[in-house]
C-alpha cells in the first residue's frame, strides 16, 4: 500500500531583536530630559513669567509703533549701523520693538496684531498662577477668527490703500475676496462669518422665539371687586374703648 509522506517538522528559529538605532536612543533621552526640565516647578514659573514679559513687551511696542511709525518707517530700509544714536528711534523699545511691531501690524494684520501679545500674556498667566478658567488653545481659536474678521473689516472700510488698521496681509485678503465677490460680497462674507462665529462662541443651540401673548387668568382666580373693596376698607376702632383701656392701664 502507498503510504502518505509525513511532513517534516520545521526547525524553530528564534528571531533576535533588533538593536535600537542611535537616533532613537538619543531622541528618547532628549524627551526624558525635556520632561524632567519642564516638570520642575521653578522652571515652569520662570518660563511662564518670561512669556508674560514677552507679551507685555510686544504689546507696549505695538502701542508705541502707532504713535511713532512715521519716524521709524525708514528703519526697515536702513542698516543697523547707519543710525547709532538711540534718540533717532521713536519706538519706546528701540529697533527691536519697532521690528516686532512692524511685523505684526504693518506687514501683518494691523490692529488685530495686538491680540497676539495678549494671548501670550494669558498663556503665561495660566501656567504661572494655575488659572484653570483660562484655556489657551480655545482662546487661540478665537484669536485666529477675530484676527481675520477685524483685519478684513478694516480692509473693507479703508479699501483705497493699506492702512495700519488692516495691515498689508488684511488688505491683501480683502483685495482677493473683492476681486471674486465684489465689495458687497465681502460685506456679506463678513456678516455671515461674524454671525457664525457668535453662534459657535456662545454655543447657541436654538433660535426659537416665542411671540405669544400671556394667557389670561381664569375667572375663578381673578380677584372680585367686592373682595378688593372689602380688603381695602379698614374699620377704625372706637375711641371710647381706647379711652377705657387707657384708664384701666394707668396706675392709681
Amino acid at each position: 500500500m502507498y503510504k502518505t509522506p509525513t511532513p517534516m517538522a520545521k526547525k524553530s528559529t528564534k528571531k533576535t531583536p533588533k538593536e535600537p538605532s542611535k537616533f532613537s536612543v538619543q531622541f528618547k533621552q532628549l524627551t526624558a530630559d525635556t520632561k524632567e526640565i519642564t516638570g520642575d516647578p521653578t522652571t515652569k514659573i520662570f518660563g511662564s513669567l518670561l512669556l508674560v514679559m514677552i507679551g507685555f513687551f510686544t504689546a507696549i511696542a505695538i502701542i508705541s509703533f502707532y504713535q511713532n511709525w512715521t519716524q521709524d518707517f525708514s528703519l526697515s530700509t536702513t542698516s543697523s549701523g547707519e543710525y547709532a544714536h538711540p534718540d533717532y528711534v521713536g519706538n519706546i523699545f528701540g529697533r527691536l520693538g519697532n521690528a516686532i511691531a512692524s511685523l505684526l501690524v504693518l506687514e501683518g494684520f494691523g490692529l488685530a496684531g495686538l491680540f497676539v501679545p495678549l494671548w501670550v500674556m494669558l498663556l503665561g498667566l495660566k501656567h504661572a498662577f494655575t488659572l484653570n478658567r483660562i484655556k489657551p488653545w480655545v482662546l487661540f481659536n478665537h484669536l485666529l477668527a477675530t484676527t481675520f474678521l477685524v483685519a478684513l473689516l478694516f480692509g473693507w472700510i479703508a479699501n483705497h490703500q493699506p492702512t495700519l488698521l488692516s495691515g498689508l496681509s488684511g488688505y491683501y485678503i480683502y483685495l482677493k475676496l473683492a476681486l471674486y465677490l465684489g465689495r458687497m460680497g465681502v460685506l456679506l462674507v463678513l456678516f455671515t462669518a461674524g454671525l457664525l462665529y457668535i453662534v459657535v462662541a456662545l454655543k447657541i443651540r436654538s433660535l426659537t422665539f416665542s411671540w405669544r401673548a400671556p394667557k389670561p387668568l381664569p375667572e375663578t382666580e381673578r380677584p372680585s371687586e367686592e373682595n378688593l373693596n372689602s380688603s381695602q376698607e379698614i374699620t377704625p376702632e372706637p375711641q371710647d374703648d381706647i379711652l377705657v383701656h387707657a384708664v384701666e392701664l394707668s396706675p392709681e
